[in-house]
């Protein structure tokens, strides 16, 4: 069985959690230290490498008269007839691939040689070449840095490429294989190939299978090399540590699991001074539980007081949430009760109604009344005053 059987591929890496990441890793004697994408990159690049030379080691294995046709078969079988087929001794590539390689520091002794000059595709990748070369330039410009974090050493490293190097219309065929690794406003020369027909960049079909099958193999070895680069910088100091930004989502989710375990009830309770949490966070690091702190960059005192506070927050939240939706389910209930009772007794409304616009209309009349004695008393008055 080759490694690659006994192994699982990238992408079901990608799923794995942290730990049992790091329990695969260890099996094959790669590096199990570092965060999740580097991880994922350092088996991917792991993977890639190997792929290869399993194969060339599979296409060597004699084929004997007597093999049963069972033992043809088999998984073990198959992968032998396709390497034979598909993976010869030694890959064919052009010299401007086999300078790109050399560039990358990627490929065994004999693993690769030169395709004769009437295959050769050179021409076709000068671009690929100047680029790599440029590329291979800007990683070193970048390392001397000191910084730790991932994102921001790739952002440099596409930063210093775009200052190096500014390419014309490129062969529509290497546009993908450019923008992929940080190059920007790339245009092609002329219109994308028609992949059932010859291409409008007038290769054969057979020499554009040929040309992709070298870009593959560059890709390969830059991301080999990007693997490398990307765990040569620094770990982060503990200064530099900071929640939640240092860490992946797995590791945030099983530090705040571990510090919910740890929490006594007396840490829940909402009035708590900062006094008393500093209390807490002694008390959960000096506990013999906290030797098994799932991430150990995440055991400063720092780290755990956020962590803490994050939990008391969420939870004063949620009971804030909960409480506001049952003063709003209380409401609603009173409400329906009223309307009910409006709904289940009409005649009551109905004589309420009659009894609201008579007092309404006896109450218009004695204004009236009120009105017109007040102005028979004002008319009085003046004539009187009249008479005298």
């Amino acid at each position: 069985m080759s490694l690659h059987t006994a192994q699982m591929n990238p992408k079901t890496f990608k799923r794995l959690s942290n730990a049992k990441m790091r329990d695969e890793m260890k099996k094959i004697g790669l590096d199990e230290t570092g965060r999740k994408v580097t991880l994922v990159e350092r088996y991917e690049a792991w993977w890639i490498a190997t792929s290869e030379g399993q194969e060339s080691e599979l296409a060597q294995e004699p084929r004997t008269a007597g093999s049963s046709k069972k033992s043809d078969d088999s998984v073990g079988g198959r992968a032998g007839i396709l390497s034979v087929l598909l993976f010869p001794h030694a890959t064919k590539i052009s010299a401007a691939t086999a300078s790109c390689l050399t560039l990358l520091e990627y490929g065994k002794k004999g693993e690769f040689k030169l395709k004769d000059t009437t295959e050769d595709l050179s021409s076709f990748l000068i671009d690929v070449k100047i680029f790599v070369e440029n590329w291979v330039g800007a990683q070193r410009e970048v390392t001397p840095a000191t910084s730790s974090n991932i994102a921001r050493n790739i952002y440099e490293l596409e930063a210093q490429l775009s200052k190096r190097l500014s390419l014309s219309p490129v062969d529509p065929d290497i546009v993908g294989l450019l923008t992929r690794w940080g190059l920007r406003d790339v245009e092609p020369a002329i219109s994308p190939p028609n992949y059932d027909e010859v291409s409008t960049t007038q290769k054969p079909r057979e020499q554009l299978t040929a040309l992709r099958k070298e870009l593959h193999i560059v890709e390969n070895a830059m991301r080999f090399r990007l693997s490398r680069w990307l765990t040569s910088f620094p770990g982060e100091s503990v200064d530099q540590v900071s929640w939640p930004t240092s860490f992946s989502i797995e590791e945030k989710n099983a530090m705040r699991e571990f510090i919910r375990r740890q929490m006594s009830v007396e840490m829940w309770i909402e009035e708590r001074s900062n006094e008393d949490i500093a209390i807490d966070v002694t008390e959960i690091r000096n506990s013999e539980e906290f030797e098994k702190f799932p991430v150990v960059k995440g055991k400063a005192a720092s780290i755990v007081t956020q962590i803490l506070k994050e939990l008391r927050n969420t939870k004063t939240r949620s009971e804030s949430r909960s409480e506001n939706r049952r003063a709003r389910k209380s409401d609603s209930s009173i409400t329906s009760s009223t309307n009910s009772t409006v709904s289940t007794n009409p005649s009551s409304t109905i004589s309420s109604g009659a009894s609201d616009s008579t007092k309404r209309a006896r109450d218009e009349d004695d204004d009236a009344l009120g009105e017109a004695a007040d102005s028979r008393a004002l008319h009085a008055h003046s004539r009187k005053r009249a008479q005298n």
